[in-house]
């Protein structure tokens, strides 16, 4: 497909993507297990592929953009994108604290408040650090085994070396995923070849399932491979591409010229993305502890699944309408305009 044309398979991918996330927030922070959402086989599914999918994507469609020659424009937009969203969901609230009480903030408080709101909104920040990351290292050299030499290297930093916004590890964690789309843009498999990709891939991801342990979380051991461990780290990395590369080519595969309900959910998927996390993270304050504990895993799964489905596709309405005011769109999401 030309650069010019949409890639609807991907805004597919992207509007089921952005589902699991509404899903992996509700088991989190509505219907926890007593035990700990972590040890919740849904939640491990979905955590095991989610976010590095949609990293993939991102890096593979930065790479069509930079062959249009848009690569600077698309750096602007990742920094507009991310610093503006921080900005507003970090400051409104505490600016509706202070209006609401007539009172002063701490500022150790509300430094801490700001700092939490934007860590909340860490994709951003990672998609920023990494398609800088790629826009620099391809300046310097246009070699893939340079860019994927530079990441490895990365990736060997503690985590703790550099002081960020929000933790290194997150960013390191997801820049193997963006690099990896990016260079699957030039990657052209025939028919039989793109067959036993996607078996090996569905093999990969089924045994990564099987064996997961807690140690294969970014959460848990950190990004540093040093760290890590070499298993969690291949077993980390292994699920998440697997993943992408199964929710990709199916959704390509099915959808690839066909709009759907899935496809405007994809087109509005990081507006969604902001809009839930901050009404999860909200909800998190309001719902009483345990009150889900004696409930059985599937009835906490079917709540969540239809609670985050309505969810979404409220936000997507409100998404939809929220995007056509220029100003509104700029300061609560960094986005110029919706794509169509």
């Amino acid at each position: 497909m030309s650069n010019g044309a949409r890639l609807y398979g991907l805004d597919v991918a992207k509007g089921i993507l952005i589902l699991l996330v509404t899903i992996g927030h509700a088991l989190q922070y509505i219907f926890p297990d007593h035990s700990g959402f972590l040890n919740d086989p849904l939640f491990r599914f979905i955590y095991m592929f989610h976010m590095p999918a949609f990293m993939a994507i991102s890096g593979y469609l930065f790479h069509i953009t930079s062959d249009s020659g848009r690569a600077q424009k698309a750096v602007k937009y990742r920094f507009v994108g991310a610093f503006f969203p921080g900005l507003a969901w970090g400051g409104l609230p505490i600016l509706a604290y202070l209006w609401r009480n007539r009172a002063t903030l701490p500022n150790s408080t509300a430094l801490l408040f700001f700092i939490q709101r934007l860590e909340s909104l860490w994709f951003l920040w990672a998609l920023l650090f990494c398609t800088l990351f790629v826009y620099f290292i391809r300046r310097i050299s246009g070699s893939a085994i340079i860019l994927a030499g530079a990441t490895i290297c990365l990736l060997a930093v503690p985590d703790d070396s550099i002081s960020l916004i929000l933790d290194l590890k997150m960013c390191k964690f997801m820049l193997p995923f963006f690099v990896g789309g990016y260079l699957c843009k030039n990657i052209e498999l025939n028919a039989n070849s793109r067959r036993i990709t996607l078996w090996i891939a569905a093999c990969v991801f089924i045994y990564c399932g099987i064996f997961w342990e807690d140690q294969c979380f970014v959460y848990f051991s950190g990004s540093n491979f040093w760290e890590v461990g070499a298993i969690p780290f291949i077993m980390r990395l292994s699920a998440g591409a697997a993943g992408s590369i199964l929710i990709v080519e199916a959704s390509s595969h099915a959808f690839g010229n066909t709009v759907l309900w899935f496809t405007e959910i994809g087109k509005s998927s990081l507006v969604i993305y902001i809009l839930q996390m901050q009404l999860f993270l909200v909800a998190h304050h309001l719902i009483p502890a345990g009150l889900f504990d004696l409930v059985s895993y599937w009835q906490r799964w079917g709540g969540a699944v239809l609670f985050a489905s309505i969810l979404t596709l409220l936000l997507n309405f409100l998404a939809n309408r929220l995007l056509k005011n220029t100003i509104l769109n700029l300061l609560l999401f960094g986005i110029g305009k919706k794509s169509k």
